[in-house]
């Protein structure tokens, strides 16, 4: 008999080898599963419903040494605790399984992409067709009028592009299109067919994709899609973890994120009616995990102090080097990383905002799912890293889930004391997304549900279910799967310290840069998390400890914005090592302070009444 795990209601045969953990099983099938922790047991996200077969426990996890079930008899067992003993048939329930995200793409005008100096140069050119009295080989010939007719110096030619040159000037009657990258000839063809470029935001969870015109910036497309690798760990520690764990998973993550750019990238393609091979150059950002893990980089010594990168500088790559099916000839650039997990999606935040030239001090935070925050003065920029996103993404909040369908992404309470919400895609409600978790507890703070401690309050709207006290906010008629939608005592205390790391991150920020809190005079949000969060609510529960009546702007995907930018405006790069020069990056495990403020700034609450108090 075929080893085979039938995965319902996928309906799907999965092969799969004796002692396989059964997570790994299904992720290799292609269903998206949730798996937050990268399979250690923690989130409890991966219930499965055994139907048939045998299981048996991995070494040191919460399950009994084996289990069996049989038709009539099921077993709910986590999928990343258990190995294949023999054929299965399982059943993911729907909260187990990872729908499509609510992704950011969109971002505000902060800067617009057109420049006079475009990364990705497009010359048409006629040169001259050889005679006997002219035996010029075709690139000499070729180069040569590039510099006669537009000024251009070539410096070389792509060898892929060199392969066809001959044959290309001869079909296209001597009257072709050149495309340059530094000084590159990276491809020639019809003079009608312009080139693009493409800017990539490499994020933990998710990925932002553009397609652009290379010369006016025009968005010609644009997709959000989710990290395929988000099965092996929602946060950056856990996903190296499970990469140093087993090496050769490396090559595994890579390959998965890699097919799946190059399969969005072509629908981006066939949406705008171009070819992927008229793609120049691609520009990618994310934090330093993500960066090394696409570049197929060592990652085991970014968890281990002092937390060091094995590249921190701007990296160039041919395309083709690191499987983009993009132009023959393309050129992939990573920008350059900061330090820690603060990476190159920071750098392109900083860019796009102009962090550089603007008055005051301004605080930018990228919340994700790892959340980076700068504070730039007059006299520098003072960058921090903080691990607070997992739990603003769910991923330790027991009924905690990713902006999906079904997830409460706001809510209040209303006159009566009770709970007002909205939900993603308007369907009943699962759980709750980050940003109805900061709602939910924001409301229950204000109306003395929860105290300044973070402890429930014995109300109504509070009950105790095995030992657990609970916060209800949807009772259990009102849901997708008939029970209660609540929030624990340990889920706010998850989320106080997730509040409490951004807190006395800004808090040290605010100290190495020599000033009070109170004189922050601006704070930009950006990303997925902080451009859909209510900034009055993390005001309120002293998330963000500033002066209630502060100006805050939230500028959605501004890393997405950076890469762009550098994706068309050749200007920018020194404005990127501009910005790295400025940097003095904060080490928060060795910043004295950070210990001393961290356990005050869990309490909920924000000591700022007005601006001017302190």
């Amino acid at each position: 008999m075929k080893p085979v795990v039938t995965i319902q209601p996928f309906n799907v045969d999965a092969d799969y080898s004796a002692g396989d953990v059964l997570l790994d099983v299904i992720i290799r099938a292609g269903i998206p599963i949730a798996s937050y922790c990268g399979g250690r047991g923690t989130c409890g996200k991966c219930v499965v419903e055994l139907r048939s077969g045998a299981v048996e426990a991995r070494p040191g996890m919460p399950v009994g040494a084996a289990v069996e079930a049989s038709a009539g008899q099921s077993q709910r067992v986590l999928a990343c605790s258990v190995r294949v003993l023999r054929n299965c048939s399982i059943a993911i329930p729907g909260g187990s399984i990872d729908t499509s995200l609510q992704t950011q793409t969109e971002h505000a005008d902060v800067r617009k992409f057109t420049s006079a100096n475009p990364v990705v140069e497009f010359r048409t050119v006629s040169p001259p067709a050889p005679d006997l009295q002219d035996p010029r080989s075709d690139a000499e010939r070729l180069t040569a009028q590039l510099m006669i007719e537009h000024g251009v110096e070539v410096r070389s030619i792509d060898a892929l592009v060199l392969r066809k040159l001959s044959q290309t000037l001869r079909s296209n009657l001597w009257n072709v299109g050149v495309t340059l990258y530094q000084h590159e000839i990276v491809d020639v063809g019809s003079p009608q067919q312009t080139p693009l470029v493409v800017a990539v935001d490499i994020g933990t969870t998710t990925c932002a994709i553009y397609l652009l015109g290379c010369n006016n910036g025009a968005q010609l497309a644009v997709a959000g899609v989710t990290n395929p690798q988000t099965p092996y760990g929602a946060d950056v520690v856990s996903r190296i973890s499970r990469v140093v764990e087993a090496p050769e998973l490396a090559a595994t993550l890579r390959a998965m994120l890699v097919e799946q750019l190059n399969a969005v990238i072509g629908r981006l393609c066939a949406q705008s009616g171009v070819t992927a091979e008229r793609i120049a150059c691609a520009v990618f950002v994310g934090n330093t995990a993500m960066h090394h893990l696409f570049l197929g980089l060592g990652v085991e010594q970014l968890v281990n102090s002092p937390y060091v990168a094995t590249l921190s500088r701007e990296y160039f790559v041919k395309a083709r080097e690191i499987g983009l099916s993009v132009g023959p000839g393309a050129w992939a650039c990573c920008l350059p990383i900061v330090a820690g997990y603060v990476g190159s999606d920071h750098v392109a935040m900083l860019l796009a905002c102009g962090a550089r030239q603007q008055r005051g001090n301004v605080l930018y935070i990228d919340m994700g799912t790892n959340t980076e925050m700068c504070l730039a003065t007059t006299e520098s920029l003072f960058v921090v890293s903080t691990p607070s996103g997992p739990a603003f993404e769910g991923a330790h909040i027991q009924l905690g889930m990713r902006a999906e369908a079904g997830a409460i992404d706001a809510c209040s309470i209303d006159e009566q004391g009770s709970f007002v919400y909205s939900t993603i895609g308007g369907q009943k409600p699962r759980g709750l997304c980050g940003s109805g978790i900061l709602d939910a507890i924001a409301a229950a703070f204000g109306a003395g549900i929860i105290d300044w401690r973070g402890r429930l309050q014995n109300c109504r709207q509070v009950k105790e279910v095995s030992g657990q006290r609970r916060l209800v906010i949807v009772a259990a008629d009102d849901t997708d799967e008939d029970s209660e939608v609540f929030l624990t005592q340990a889920d706010i205390r998850e989320f106080q310290l997730a509040k409490g790391a951004i807190s006395a991150g800004i808090a040290v920020l605010a100290q190495c840069a020599g000033i009070e809190l109170h004189d922050i005079t601006r704070v930009v949000l950006a990303g997925a998390f902080g451009s859909h969060i209510d900034s009055g609510n993390a005001l309120r529960l002293g998330i963000i400890p500033v002066p209630q009546d502060i100006q805050i702007e939230q500028v959605g995907n501004a890393a997405g914005a950076g890469a762009c930018m550098a994706a068309v405006d050749a200007a920018t790069s020194d404005s990127v090592q501009a910005i790295c020069r400025e940097i003095q990056y904060v080490e928060l495990v060795t910043a004295a302070a950070f210990k001393s403020i961290y356990a005050r700034a869990t309490y909920l609450g924000n000591r700022f009444a007005q601006r001017g108090e302190r």
